[in-house]
């Protein structure tokens, strides 16, 4: 089947104004969580002419030992640099055109094997909207995923057309574009001999040394890639040090993936509670058999069991079932264990096995009478909208690192990165002026982790901007003690001191911190204050004095010094 505009552009408006309705949102969004880390941190993308250097370094440069190789996605982070530097709308609209573009070749493909328009543009909208994809979408750094999904899905649409002249040059291409700009477009090599082998007619279904040949190109692109990451990573894939499971044993890894892969079955079918962060606090760390494993293992032989047995009898079924196993295997941690244990933006192209059989489904029901295509596209309508609104929702959690924090909190409550979450929280609700929101998660931090000097010393902060000065010294005192080789939290400990009148208590402070760092003008004006009010007025014109040399144009030394005489 060849391609025509007919047949590509309503589809494409259709498929375009569905990702503006259920992602629209976000194009107002800011920096968030692992966009610090890639874009606005990533000096390497901010000047185009180092753009043949992205080829030649990890995707973290700064972490190395995570072993990512993303030159196409930083690329593509370098171009919306070009055009809109540190703007995030950019970088938004960036994303939401390639899940836009995706959602076309979803159809396209599904148009292609099934030639039924009504599966094809209804597949199309279920993987637009599907929620789980919010995190690829929304969160700028989810971008990879997208990208590695548009690389396969090209290719393998190229596989498909048989009257295109050298379709395999073109698809190969494609499918190393993919692997450039993410690692888990690997797959594509499984999914086309499982899309091939289910369009074959079940009497035909054994392959010959021609058929296999074909898939050599993809092979032969396979191992170009690994040999080109290994030259610049020097490894495969992550270090076990980077990995989430680390010295865990395979008996581990696939008891404990087993429960992760129930979630992710609760996650294609309805995503009512989406996380932006999986831990062992969601899924347990799990060495031995339990019931909860069991039960897990079951239903995961249950449906691949189904997938198999569908190959001799209903073939679309098989494909829809079994993609899913095939797409999502890079990070399955069975083979090699990953940085992961359980990610929403994994999903991305997995997630189409289960449009499809919805699709599917509906498409019957949609072709029989007039009752029933009623009563399917009333189905499908609730669906998307449905879609559209726990799309919406969950938008505004990647809006601004404010609003991804509390979710984070109210999704992650028993994490042990909870403590450093409220901190962060706190630290950035006193930059909004926020102050007793901002106290109240502090103080929790500190409960949960009472050794933690930034807590401290920030609670103390937002007590003082409150004017609960008593309250804020202890917690002062507190991270003075718990760091007391800090000269600025010292410091501040001792100017707080002062104005409480506590003189002998800031003297000694500020002595040691004068013998820690000499070189700090306001702790010797602070001391010199302290030493005017206990009338020794020679040591205090001498502090004066000491501030002026390091800092002549400090007012307050000139001042203090002036009332001296």
């Amino acid at each position: 089947m060849t391609l025509s505009r007919t047949m590509v552009g309503f589809p494409a408006l259709v498929v375009l104004l569905a990702t503006l309705i259920c992602f629209g949102n976000s194009l107002g969004g800011e920096f968030v969580a692992d966009d610090y880390l890639v874009v606005v941190g990533n000096t390497a993308i901010q000047s185009f002419a180092s753009i043949p250097r992205l080829f030649t370094q990890s995707f973290l440069f700064n972490y190395p030992e995570h072993g990512l190789y993303r030159p196409l996605s930083n690329v593509s982070f370098a171009i919306n640099y070009l055009f809109g530097e540190l703007n995030p709308f950019g970088y938004h609209l960036f994303n939401l055109l390639i899940h836009a573009l995706n959602g076309l070749l979803v159809y396209l493909l599904a148009q292609e094997y099934t030639g039924r328009g009504t599966l094809a543009l209804s597949a199309s909208l279920l993987f637009v909207a599907h929620p789980v994809h919010t995190e690829a979408v929304s969160n700028i750094a989810g971008r990879p995923e997208m990208l590695a999904a548009a690389g396969v899905l090209l290719a393998w649409l190229f596989h498909t057309q048989e009257r295109l002249p050298h379709r395999h040059w073109f698809s190969s291409a494609a499918y190393f574009l993919g692997l450039l700009a993410k690692e888990s477009a690997i797959v594509l090599p499984g999914v086309l001999i499982l899309a091939d082998y289910c369009a074959r007619r079940p009497s035909s279904s054994k392959y010959s040394a021609k058929d296999l040949y074909k898939y050599a190109g993809y092979f032969l692109v396979t191992a170009l890639y690994l040999a080109i990451r290994v030259a610049v990573l020097n490894r495969i894939g992550d270090s076990v040090a980077a990995t989430v499971f680390k010295d865990a044993s395979l008996q581990t890894r696939i008891l404990t993936m087993s429960l992760a892969f129930v979630r992710y079955f609760k996650l294609l079918i309805w995503p009512r509670e989406l996380m932006a962060l999986y831990d062992f606090s969601v899924i347990p760390l799990t060495p031995r058999i339990t019931l909860p494993v069991a039960f897990s293992m079951i239903i995961i032989a249950g449906i691949v069991s189904v997938g198999v047995w569908c190959l001799w009898r209903r073939r679309f079924a098989a494909f829809a079932i079994l993609f899913f196993f095939v797409t999502i295997s890079p990070v399955s941690n069975l083979v090699f264990p990953t940085g992961i244990l359980i990610a929403e933006r994994a999903l991305y192209l997995p997630v189409l096995g289960i449009c499809l059989l919805a699709a599917g489904v509906f498409a019957k029901l949609f072709e029989r009478n007039l009752a029933w295509r009623a009563i399917a596209l009333s189905c499908l309508i609730l669906i998307l909208s449905a879609a559209a609104v726990r799309d919406y929702s969950r938008n505004a959690d990647w809006f601004n690192q404010v609003a991804y924090l509390r979710g984070l909190l109210r999704t992650l409550p028993d994490s042990p990165l909870t403590p450093r979450t409220l901190e962060e929280l706190g630290a950035r609700l006193a930059v909004k002026g926020e102050y007793n929101e901002a106290l109240g998660h502090l103080k929790r931090a500190l409960e949960l982790r009472p050794n933690s000097v930034d807590a401290a010393y920030n609670a103390a902060l937002m007590l003082e901007r409150l004017d609960r000065r008593d309250e804020a010294l202890k917690y002062l005192e507190d991270a003075a003690r718990m760091s007391p080789g800090d000269v600025e939290i010292r410091n501040y400990y001792a100017s707080a001191l002062l104005r409480g009148n506590q003189l002998d208590r800031a003297r000694v402070e500020l002595e040691a911190v004068i013998a820690m760092k000499p070189d700090i003008a306001e702790a010797h004006n602070s001391l010199g204050i302290v030493y005017t009010k206990q009338q020794l007025y020679e040591k205090a014109r001498a502090e004066f004095e000491a501030a002026l040399k390091i800092r002549p144009d400090d007012a307050n030394a000139i001042n203090n010094l002036q009332l001296l005489k």
